[in-house]
This record gives structure tokens, C-alpha cells and sequence, in this order.
């Protein structure tokens, strides 16, 4: 609890730092790093291209999710 106490400081007061704002995603749950996500990705951050990328993926994969109802897709067998 105490990281993300210091998560959210550190966002609060520099939110546009890639570097915090990236820790400080993984603090949310899913609900609202799904809505950050969004709000990340259709602004003009000065994410690089990689990391842009992994965000897109992530989100993708995150509302995937949340349309199963959040369980994890059915194994596969060879």
C-alpha cells in the first residue's frame, strides 16, 4: 500500500513523466487502467513507438478481457 501511496504523489505531481506514469498504471485496477489507457493513448505522448505499441497491446488485450467477463481465454490443445 505504501508504493502506491507513492505511486499516486509522484503522478500527482509530474504525470506527464513516461516513467512514473508507467509505474503508476500498474497501480489501478483494471476498470480504471483501462480508462487511463485510453485517455494515454489518444493524446500526443512522447511515448516511442515500442512503447506505444506494448500500451496498444495491452489495452487490446485488457478490454479482450473484460468482454469474457474477466476469465482467462479456454486452453488450447495440441
Amino acid at each position: 500500500m505504501h508504493a502506491k501511496l507513492m505511486y499516486e504523489l509522484a503522478h500527482d505531481k509530474d504525470p506527464d513523466d513516461p516513467d512514473i506514469r508507467r509505474a503508476w498504471l500498474f497501480t489501478l485496477n483494471r476498470k480504471e487502467r483501462i480508462q487511463a489507457l485510453r485517455g494515454l493513448l489518444s493524446e500526443e505522448a512522447d511515448e516511442d513507438d515500442d512503447d506505444r505499441g506494448h500500451l496498444e497491446t495491452s489495452l487490446a488485450a485488457m478490454e479482450k478481457q473484460r468482454l469474457r467477463g474477466g476469465r482467462l481465454p479456454p486452453c488450447q490443445q495440441n
